[in-house]
């Protein structure tokens, strides 16, 4: 009686990768576990912010005026910073005005100076001064076609 009562102590404080004795072996199936006690405390959440796409994206704010007449201003996101994008949709926004006269793009500086939007370093550097999520302010003055 007391062998039987020492044997379920000693199973009692057995851990898990301890060996079973014979007995053991012989009463407890072969497939048994002993329960998962793995308590899993991961609280991350997924937030998989595309930080790339945001960045890709610029949001500007056209100002047209043509020989003193009234400023037209428009705003638009477009999907890439590129400067042939933004050219393309400046002449798409003011085809009628323009006609076939090409157009000057510029900005404001952070120093108050008018400066001229030509490439995409340009228009990087102008994005840059605009500011993380800012919107650019760009000036579209027509010239004659070249």
């Amino acid at each position: 009686r007391s062998s039987a009562r020492t044997r379920r102590r000693l199973c009692a404080l057995r851990s898990p990768t301890t060996p079973k004795t014979k007995t053991e072996a012989a009463t407890t199936p072969a497939n048994t576990q002993p329960p998962n006690t793995n308590t899993n405390t991961n609280t991350d959440t997924n937030t998989n912010t595309n930080t790339k796409a945001a960045a890709m994206s610029l949001t500007i704010k056209t100002v047209f005026a043509d020989d003193g007449a009234k400023e037209d201003v428009r705003r638009v996101t477009l999907q890439s910073a590129k400067y042939a994008d933004v050219l393309a949709t400046v002449r798409a926004q003011y085809a009628a005005a323009l006609g076939a006269r090409d157009v000057r793009l510029t900005y404001t500086d952070d120093e108050g100076d008018a400066v001229t939007l030509a490439s995409d370093a340009e228009l990087a550097e102008a994005v840059r001064v605009a500011g993380a999520g800012g919107t650019l302010k760009v000036r579209v003055t027509p010239v004659a076609a070249a």
